[in-house]
């Protein structure tokens, strides 16, 4: 079997985060605090191509739309790593029975409420976690949330209330609220497998429970399940990595999107107002495209990061199974 975590450290042409990280500019965006003494009129370009110009940025920096674009751009290598065997709930075996519950689940969607739905996703990637031997998840809850998921170190998760709101849904819609739960829970299984890592190395549970924030009854269970040499060793190796010794570094990395994303939201609301009024359209456009830029960078090196890169290829691998799943 491949050695996975080392293939994603390896393989996807990403810039490595001790790289990235000196192009993230904590501070991306001119203040708009003077927007109102600048004249709106160009100096140098056609009005009309400003606003040409304008448009297209504005289209462009939609949050969804600008994470779709960078993730077709860096996904190649990762689907050719989901084509290669995977360990734990990546296993071929485990991705067929996940999608054989979605495929159930698309039946009963327009007769259950959103929590109904979310519950039984995560009753069909608990029990893919169960079958690796992995606790599951306590709970799944529905809320508004700027990210699709996210799964919280107190074993449980989150999805966002939009993608398990409506009574109806086509296919991809489903793949993509399905694949994105699964995404999550194979962050569970990275949480745990560093915990038997960190318990095989000989760390006391309350130092795995502190460092790792997991509750004390997960980490205890993962000192049940010492880890032998081998694949899963070695990826839980470089997840240890990137979640604890490098931690300083990868937190940077995160709380940098954490930044970068929300003030896009609000310098395209300032470049939509200047759109509207024709008001200080180049000021606008160069403040926008530099927001723009900065939160690709740092969406691609928060995609590098080892974790996110082999949940992407788990989730890739979920994806492609309930597609087939569908075609049958």
């Amino acid at each position: 079997m491949a050695r996975v975590g080392n293939d994603l450290r390896q393989a996807a042409p990403l810039p490595a985060a001790a790289d990235t990280k000196r192009a993230l500019p904590l501070t991306v965006q001119p203040s708009w605090a003077s927007l109102d003494a600048i004249d709106g009129a160009s100096k140098g370009e056609h009005p009309v191509v400003l606003e040409r110009d304008l448009v297209a940025l504005i289209a462009r920096g939609e949050w969804e739309t600008l994470r779709g674009a960078i993730a077709r751009a860096v996904s190649g290598p990762l689907h050719e790593l989901a084509k290669r065997p995977m360990t734990g709930i990546g296993s071929e075996r485990s991705v067929r029975f996940f999608a054989d519950s979605v495929i159930a689940l698309k039946r009963d969607w327009g007769r259950q409420s959103p929590q109904q739905r979310a519950d039984r996703l995560l009753l069909a990637v608990n029990a893919e976690l169960l079958r690796a031997s992995i606790p599951a998840v306590t709970r799944i809850e529905v809320v508004d949330l700027a990210a699709r998921a996210a799964m919280e170190r107190r074993w449980s998760c989150s999805v966002n209330r939009a993608l398990v709101d409506s009574p109806t849904i086509d296919n991809v819609r489903l793949l993509l609220v399905a694949a994105t739960v699964f995404h999550e829970a194979r962050h569970a299984e990275q949480f745990f497998r560093i915990a038997r890592l960190m318990a095989t190395l000989g760390w006391p549970a309350a130092e795995i429970s502190r460092v790792l924030g997991l509750p004390s009854a997960i980490v205890e269970e993962a000192a049940r399940q010492p880890l032998p040499p081998g694949d899963e060793h070695e990826e839980a190796r470089v997840w240890m990595q990137a979640f604890v010794t490098d931690a300083p570094e990868t937190e940077k990395i995160v709380a940098q999107v954490l930044q970068v994303v929300p003030a896009l939201a609000g310098v395209r609301a300032q470049a939509q107002s200047a759109l509207t009024t024709g008001r200080a359209m180049e000021h606008a456009r160069a403040v926008l495209d530099a927001s723009i830029r900065a939160t690709e960078v740092a969406y691609i090196a928060y995609r590098a990061i080892p974790y996110e890169q082999d949940a992407k290829v788990a989730e890739i691998r979920a994806a492609n199974a309930i597609a087939d799943a569908m075609r049958a």
